[in-house]
């Protein structure tokens, strides 16, 4: 008969080592993904995926339009959302003690959008 703590230790033991062969059966798989993506994908880039426009369905072409696009959606997102940003911060900083927007927009910036900055063990 085992003692408690030992009983503890020899569940723990067990879950320890069925979690670490669950990731490495996924790790197994994520492998072989990232093998055959590289094998057959890297002898396929050249300039001219990036550079040339997105063809038309079963003709050699590029990427150019995806990498626009990436790029101005990416811009737009900062040009809107770094003023409002700014201004939410200002607001929590004037009038943060009083009222219910402020406990509000802290709520939703810690909850949705920095849930890292809670733990401050994770340095940015």
């Amino acid at each position: 008969m085992l003692t408690l703590y030992a009983r503890r230790r020899l569940i723990n033991a067990i879950g320890l080592g069925i979690s670490a062969l669950a990731m490495l059966f996924g790790l197994i798989w994520l492998g072989w993904i990232l093998w055959t993506l590289l094998a057959n994908g890297l002898p396929q880039l050249s300039m001219a995926v990036l550079t040339q426009m997105t063809p038309p369905p079963n003709s050699a072409g590029g990427l150019l339009n995806a990498i626009a696009g990436s790029l101005m959606m990416t811009f737009l997102a900062a040009l809107i959302g770094t003023p409002i940003g700014i201004l939410a911060g200002t607001y929590l900083a004037e009038f943060g003690q009083r009222g219910w927007l402020a406990p509000t927009t802290r709520f939703i910036n810690d909850a949705a959008f920095c849930p890292l900055y809670r733990d401050r063990s994770v340095h940015l």
